[in-house]
């Protein structure tokens, strides 16, 4: 996993793009005795507008804002001091892939860009900071980020108890407000959820929590390490549902259940290895029309459907590798079944248009995944926590002048 992907289709919507000052603009801000220019601050805000019909008056987004521009600007500052370099091919891929794991067709985003006066390019510089920080992160901790044999076995452990996925919003209680205020404060937040608003944009926005700038994230819970308030809220919950506030901890937490993983349930799984092709709902009905007609030629080959879905540079993840049926969504599953293998489906509607698949082959699998995945997990979460420590010291020490 590349985790400057994770971060920016987590931020993308919310967050919007910074570009290089102009010398004809005024200064918004230094940090470090680099330039925020007014320009810069007033594109992010103009984006910010556009995706999320935020406020351009209310002082929470206008801090939130600047804090990100500020945060850019140490990342790429920390990767300077360790001789980063990113190629301009990779920065592109980089932000096609992300584009696309987001649904959002590159050319079109160009176009729409265009019409609102922002660049392409920058996005660029969002994808470049990430970037660049996650690499010197690496370079910096490298040493001490690669998990030992014991976190590996003990991980191992963790997974034959029953976890849960989650997420979470974290309303602190430390600060001296009132507990009905800050419970009235989670209310109006459940009713943005309600409304339609993203979990992971809200958990940015309002969360007080160690994994706030990261949508919220917990990740895996074993269920003897869960608060006890927390682990009855949880009793017959479904994935996809979100928890009334719940006081623990000196924090009321809304908490979101994203998956249950249940060693009883999942000693032997079957699994099918997949490939996807994405039909996003702004191709013309002609073109859609010649993709089925072409894709159906690719029959009895996952090379050439691959190579196919390649071409036609919608889909994110086009290589979904081997999938547990229990995690595969029913109408998907479903279609998958009713063709042989090597065949493509029908497509699969979804919110942002339509899905066809392949399966290339089933397969039974482990309910524990290999060493060497267990490794790259575990070196991902300690890439991100690293990061995120490192990103508070910078705060901390950074000349900022407004």
């Amino acid at each position: 996993m590349k985790v400057y992907y994770k971060f920016f289709v987590a931020a993308i919507i919310l967050s919007s793009l910074c570009s290089q000052a102009k010398a004809t603009s005024e200064i918004k801000l230094r940090v470090n005795d680099e330039i925020v220019s007014e320009r810069d601050f007033e594109q992010r805000l103009k984006f910010a507008e556009l995706t999320h019909k935020v406020n351009r008056k209310d002082p929470n987004i206008l801090k939130q804002l600047e804090q990100q521009l500020i945060d850019e600007k140490l990342k790429l500052q920390e990767g300077k001091r360790f001789d980063i370099k990113v190629y301009p091919n990779e920065l592109e891929d980089a932000v096609k892939s992300a584009l696309l794991q987001n649904k959002i067709n590159p050319e079109l985003f160009k176009e729409e860009l265009k019409k609102q006066g922002l660049s392409y390019d920058l996005i660029k510089d969002q994808v470049l900071s990430d970037m660049v920080f996650y690499r010197a992160i690496r370079k910096q901790y490298q040493n001490r980020l690669a998990p030992t044999n014991a976190q590996i076995e003990e991980r191992k452990a963790m997974m034959l108890k029953k976890q849960y996925f989650l997420s979470e919003i974290v309303l602190s209680l430390k600060n001296g407000e009132d507990s009905g205020a800050v419970y009235g404060k989670a209310i109006q937040l459940l009713t943005k959820l309600k409304e339609g608003y993203n979990f992971d944009d809200l958990a940015e926005q309002y969360s007080q929590g160690a994994g706030a700038a990261n949508g919220g994230v917990i990740g895996w819970v074993s269920e003897d390490s869960l608060n006890s308030v927390l682990l009855k809220a949880l009793e017959d919950f479904e994935p996809g549902r979100v928890t009334m506030p719940l006081e623990y901890d000196g924090a009321y937490h809304i908490v979101a259940l994203r998956a249950i993983r249940d060693p009883q349930n999942d000693q032997k799984q079957n699994g099918k290895d997949l490939l996807q092709l994405f039909l996003p709902e702004s191709l013309t009905n002609k073109k859609v029309k010649s993709i089925l007609q072409q894709v159906q030629m690719t029959r009895g080959s996952c090379d050439q459907f691959l190579k196919f879905a390649e071409s036609q540079m919608t889909s994110p993840n086009i290589k979904l590798g081997i999938v547990p049926e229990k995690d595969i969504p029913k109408p998907i599953l479903e279609a998958i079944n009713s063709v042989p293998l090597l065949t493509p489906t029908k497509p699969v509607t979804i919110k942002e248009g339509a899905l066809i698949f392949m399966c290339c082959g089933n397969k039974e699998l482990s309910a524990i995944p290999s060493d060497e995945a267990l490794k790259e997990e575990l070196e991902n979460q300690q890439v991100e926590m690293v990061a995120a420590r490192r990103l508070k010291e910078l705060r901390h020490s950074a000349l900022i002048e407004r």
